[in-house]
């Protein structure tokens, strides 16, 4: 996924913000904008391996759309592996635990499930 590919992409969660996105040989990396002018060491931003919603992405982003608001009991089953049945269209979302964004999701075919797994 190139940097186009991936603003657009984020757009479908209703981010928007003063990011600068530049495309690197890992990945994407994903620069606040306010700190371009900051001098430090090292490479500035974080470095995003993009395939699909990650850890990453629904720690750093505050998406407006595509969220579900979950119990710590769902939390619990999906992090170790198990499906929650839903209605939802299939897709990729964020898992939510009182307003804080936890999990990235996914649902196929009735069922949610999360790509990021505690063993």
């Amino acid at each position: 996924m190139n940097t186009n590919q991936f603003k657009r992409y984020i757009k479908q969660f209703g981010i928007q913000g003063k990011f600068i996105f530049q495309d690197d040989k890992k990945g994407i990396r994903i620069i606040n904008k306010q700190m371009m002018s900051v001098k430090i060491k090292g490479e500035k931003g974080l470095l995003v391996y993009k395939q699909g919603i990650t850890k990453a992405f629904v720690s750093i982003f505050n998406p407006k759309h595509k969220c579900i608001e979950l119990r710590d009991d769902e939390i619990c089953d999906l992090v170790g592996g198990g499906t929650i049945k839903t209605d939802l269209k299939d897709g990729e979302y964020v898992g939510q635990f009182k307003d804080i964004n936890v999990l990235p999701l996914y649902v196929k075919e009735g069922k949610m499930r999360s790509n990021w797994l505690i063993r």
